[in-house]
């Protein structure tokens, strides 16, 4: 087997697929789902952006009959359709795009001009036999980090809820990095995603121990319809015009994941009441945020507490004495249910619902400093 590598534009790739000179070979086609239009939309706002995406394979051969050589495409079926589609006008870009609404022939001439002349990346396998294109995927495979559980999700749901949480988070990573909650490295892993996930999992169904089915089966329920989409996205701009405006908690304790979690819930339930959020604390109507002096030093005492319990070591020797020591000094603090719940198996129902209560006093200015 022989690859070669090249290059193809768009025009010139859409061209030899419409001569028929580039066919889809449905054996090679590894998932039967047929992407929706945010999927779609999502890629060719992609290449009109100038961000790569994968490089496409195609298996070369030679038709003995026509005596022609023929491309069957092994791995990018769905984007190539995806992209001729959008050329010939059979389709508009979702209305969550830059040019949402636009089909190919209504973008202006730039925009023509650079999808046109985007190149796709191709290897191209001649001479290969059905088993050296079966060993080239599993090798490719062997020598890929295994995906975690949100890169997962995001592999193989292509409704619309994936693609919601796709747009919230290219809204929203810069922003989750800038404050502190994660790392480059965590967000290139979909750390954001997995957490907007389980905001939009709470919101929908109260806060419950963290459960990697549970946000699964939210993606599953959510793949054909997410009508509720343009009123979490109203949450989440609420969240994060605080948590941008409140600069001093940035990079502080209050920014670890799970932290930011039962914070972000707060925020939302004590702005705008969540029903499902109700039974874990209640907001009563005509309940408003306090000013963010009053919040900020509530914020602050959390802080403090949270932080102080990370640092808080026993002593090389006498750890029982220290022991019976810091158990008088926890069960005397007001605060000692924060303190626990920020420490012990941190991602349990019971304290990410603790750590939400306290936040939500601190929100509506409850804290007593």
């Amino acid at each position: 087997m022989k690859v070669n590598n090249t290059a193809f534009t768009v025009a010139e790739y859409c061209s030899q697929f419409a001569q028929g000179q580039i066919i889809v070979n449905r054996d090679y086609q590894r998932s039967a789902k047929v992407w929706p239009a945010a999927a779609k939309s999502y890629l060719i706002d992609t290449l009109l952006l100038g961000f790569p995406i994968p490089k496409l394979t195609l298996y070369q051969r030679t038709d003995l009959l026509t005596r022609t050589t023929i491309k069957e495409i092994v791995d990018g079926q769905q984007r190539s359709e995806a992209i001729c589609q959008f050329l010939n006008g059979r389709y508009r870009l979702s209305s969550k795009s830059p040019n949402g609404g636009k089909r190919f022939s209504q973008l202006d001439e730039a925009a023509q001009q650079r999808f046109l002349e985007y190149p796709l990346t191709v290897d191209v396998l001649v001479a290969a036999t059905p088993d050296e294109i079966r060993q080239l995927f599993r090798r490719i495979n062997s020598y890929t980090v295994p995906l975690n559980r949100q890169e997962t999700r995001h592999a193989i749901f292509q409704g619309e809820f994936k693609w919601f949480i796709a747009s919230q988070t290219e809204l929203y990573s810069p922003a989750l990095k800038a404050i502190g909650v994660f790392s480059e490295a965590q967000l290139t892993r979909m750390a954001d995603g997995e957490l907007l996930s389980e905001l939009v999992l709470a919101i929908d169904s109260g806060i419950k121990t963290a459960s990697p089915d549970s946000i699964t089966n939210l993606y599953e329920r959510y793949e054909r319809t997410f009508t509720e989409g343009l009123a979490i996205a109203d949450r989440f701009a609420g969240i994060f015009d605080r948590a941008i405006r409140w600069e001093p908690l940035h990079k502080s304790p209050l920014m670890k994941p799970h932290h930011f979690y039962a914070l972000a819930l707060a925020i939302t339930h004590c702005v705008s009441p969540v029903g499902s959020l109700q039974v874990a604390y209640q907001v009563a109507d005509g309940r408003v945020v306090a000013d963010d002096d009053t919040v900020l030093a509530g914020l602050g005492r959390l802080a403090e507490i949270s932080e102080s319990e990370d640092d808080e070591e026993p002593a090389a020797t006498g750890e029982a004495e220290w022991g019976e020591i810091a158990e008088v000094v926890a069960a005397a603090s007001p605060f000692d249910s924060f303190r626990r719940a920020s420490s012990e198996a941190t991602n349990t129902e019971t304290n990410r619902i603790t750590r939400f209560q306290w936040y939500c006093r601190a929100l509506l200015g409850e804290i007593a400093l």
